[in-house]
């Protein structure tokens, strides 16, 4: 008798055979089952081994170990610059109101307009000593071992902003 058919194809009127071949183990002479060795058993098997695990894990601690440390001079730069705009800004703000009080500002307070946000500017003397003639603006940011200094009276050969640290 002919086993029923579909559309699909053929049907099996029995199930494949169960293999349950077993060996014995020489040393300890226990059996040892090969249902989990056989090639058929792991084909249908799904999930990954731990040695792949492991190499996955390797290669994104490489990765990773490579990556982190770009991230951080990435992150210095940026605040570097950060501190860098914003004493370039106060700098032009002390000249904005030199224009008006005919001497420099001696607080980032009596400037308009002017918000350092989470940079630390200091303002003084320049090398003249004396805010009626001279200022110098120095800004830190606690992401950044660096100082920038803007003074409007250099000494010749040397530029107004100056970079002090690492």
């Amino acid at each position: 008798m002919a086993p029923p058919t579909t559309a699909a194809g053929e049907v099996r009127d029995r199930p494949l055979p169960v293999l349950a071949r077993r060996d014995c183990d020489t040393t300890t002479g226990r059996t040892v089952a090969f249902r989990l060795l056989d090639r058929l058993a792991m084909r249908t098997h799904r999930g990954f081994t731990l040695i792949e695990v492991l190499v996955v894990l390797v290669l994104v601690g490489v990765l990773a170990g490579l990556a982190i440390p770009q991230y951080a001079g990435f992150r210095q730069r940026g605040y570097d610059s950060k501190v860098a705009a914003a004493v370039r800004g106060v700098a032009t703000g002390e000249e904005a109101y030199y224009a008006e009080h005919r001497v420099y500002a001696a607080s980032i307070g009596e400037l308009r307009g002017m918000t350092p946000g989470d940079v630390e500017i200091a303002i003084g003397a320049g090398n003249s000593g004396n805010l009626a003639s001279s200022f110098r603006v120095t800004g830190t940011h606690p992401g950044t071992p660096r100082t920038f200094t803007w003074v409007s009276d250099p000494v010749p050969g040397t530029p107004n902003l100056l970079e002090d640290g690492a």
